[in-house]
């Protein structure tokens, strides 16, 4: 049974998703976001993607093309098989030929991820969206965020004609793993959003709070000043897994140099800013707040396929889950 709001506070009706980076662990969220679409058709009703039951829609890295994949109006299913059935040739190499690759470039194929890139995306550009868009990444050359939006704010119209398989490659050319992405439409290298905002839940949520539009995409109503938006939205946030306890030997870090720093600064970082972001934005948001991310152990490196079935085994909704998607089923109603 839904809860209905009281009568004194405005219903929350501008839905915003929450996409964390995470390389391989973007299956966990795709999952997650399946089974959080098929609730949501089960008890509205009908057979929605869940990118059309949403508003604005921020991603990060293996995030920020999962949102991609939902603005274009794919099924969050469909995005899950398409990982499922991707990653492994994207991540095919044993450990020991990522090393030995690492020691003079990147440790995969930038090109086997393009080509998986463009098979998903084809020629779809951001005016094509069903729901509004903010995909981070950061320019290389002068550490400036570099975030990809959609027409909610009227400086982006410049920018819709950029392919979304473009913008996927730039938020996910994480260093060290991928060569830096060079947009065509021109200007500097651009690489993983991760190294500005691996949780962009804050950018999602400070975006809903510039909203320029009258309506959302799905034909929401937006208020006009940013005290009555703050009180219209709903933030839903996904990770893809707490591990809790980090993937490397800390006592070896003490007193550790370049070498061993390498991956593990990249790793804490990634880690402390989504945990970081989560506290903030529960602070500002309280109850119309809520955060999937699932505890996952550590055994779960970024690149490595063999993670995909062990990560699906963590992507159930809890009772918490459910019960926040059915307090707040009427903003997940399609229409106006």
């Amino acid at each position: 049974m839904t809860i209905a709001p009281q009568a004194s506070t405005p219903p929350r009706t501008f839905v915003v998703l929450s996409l964390d980076g995470g390389g391989v662990r973007g299956i966990l969220t795709a999952n997650i976001l399946a089974r959080i679409e098929r609730y949501l058709n089960e008890r509205l009703g009908g057979d929605l993607p869940l990118g059309h039951r949403v508003d604005l829609i921020a991603g990060t890295s293996t995030g920020g093309i999962i949102g991609l994949g939902l603005g274009a109006g794919k099924p969050a299913a469909e995005i899950a098989t398409w990982y499922e059935r991707r990653i492994p040739g994207i991540f095919q190499l044993p450990w020991w030929r990522k090393w030995a690759r690492a020691l003079r470039g990147p440790r995969h194929r930038t090109h086997l991820l393009r080509e998986s890139i463009e098979e998903f995306f084809g020629d779809r550009t951001l005016e094509t969206t069903v729901a509004d868009l903010c995909v981070v990444s950061v320019a290389l050359e002068t550490a400036m965020p570099r975030i990809y939006k959609t027409g909610h704010l009227k400086r982006n119209g410049p920018r819709l004609a950029e392919r979304m398989a473009d913008v996927a490659m730039a938020t996910s050319a994480a260093p060290n793993y991928f060569e830096a992405a060079t947009p065509p439409v021109g200007g500097g290298p651009l690489i993983d959003g991760g190294l500005c905002a691996n949780n962009p839940v804050l950018i999602a949520y400070t975006d809903a709070m510039q909203f320029e539009r009258e309506r959302t995409l799905r034909g929401r109503e937006v208020p006009a000043t940013r005290a009555e938006r703050h009180g219209r939205v709903l933030v839903l946030s996904v990770g893809t897994g707490r591990r809790g306890v980090m993937p490397y030997k800390a006592k070896k870090l003490v007193r550790g140099g370049a070498g061993r720093w390498l991956l593990p600064a990249l790793e804490i970082y990634a880690e402390a800013q989504s945990l970081t972001a989560d506290a903030q934005a529960s602070f500002l948001l309280e109850d119309a707040y809520h955060r999937i991310n699932p505890s996952i152990g550590a055994g779960f490196e970024l690149d490595d396929p063999r993670a995909i079935e062990g990560l699906k085994a963590y992507s159930d909704l809890t009772a918490a889950d459910a019960a926040f998607l059915e307090r707040n089923l009427g903003a997940f109603a399609a229409g106006a």
